[in-house]
């Protein structure tokens, strides 16, 4: 059975992206769980895309999607959206300095695997969401190899996301009032 929090979020998600996809759900939970943890090997490289991501920003689309969720059961993670620069809710600098500090907590308590089969079966049985072969497979690939999937192109084209996983204690409270 999954706990309160946990299916606040799938339902939150639910209600906020219509038509995700079992792979966006997967993300969404991998990252409540771990946060930024995988996304930034090179400082420099990372520093380089986050700006390139801004040319790429569809501020109409972007601006439709929140501007902070709350993914912060169990490790006190958020997406924060990169559309909340342009209405100076937080600082290009802010964002991505709290990205790369949120990047090296380490969060090692959830056993993803096992909340994974209990969320499956909730979002297929309880939200229904269909079981796709393209996230069959990205989910597979990442138990198997350690491919961290990407967004349902679905989900992609219809939400842009463009957001980055901040830990708590680096989102401002201008921001986090919006919760």
């Amino acid at each position: 059975m999954l706990n309160k929090e946990f299916v606040e979020l799938l339902v939150g998600e639910k209600k906020m992206y219509p038509q995700a996809q079992l792979i966006d759900y997967f993300k969404v939970i991998f990252q409540a769980c771990y946060g930024p943890g995988h996304g930034i090997s090179n400082y420099s490289a990372a520093r380089e895309y986050y700006l390139n991501e801004f040319a790429l920003l569809d501020s109409d689309q972007s601006e439709q999607n929140c501007m902070i969720q709350d993914l912060s059961y169990p490790n006190g993670f958020y997406r924060v959206n990169l559309a909340a620069v342009k209405q100076e809710l937080i600082s290009r600098d802010e964002l991505f300095e709290g990205f790369v500090h949120s990047s090296k907590i380490k969060c090692d308590s959830c056993q993803f695997d096992q909340l994974w089969a209990k969320a499956v079966r909730f979002v297929v049985e309880e939200l229904g969401i269909n079981e796709d072969k393209d996230s069959l497979e990205s989910i597979t690939r990442f138990f198997t190899s350690g491919s961290f999937p990407s967004h349902s192109n679905f989900y992609r084209k219809h939400y842009s996301p463009h957001y980055r996983l901040l830990y708590r204690e680096f989102i401002p409270e201008r921001l986090l009032r919006l919760l």
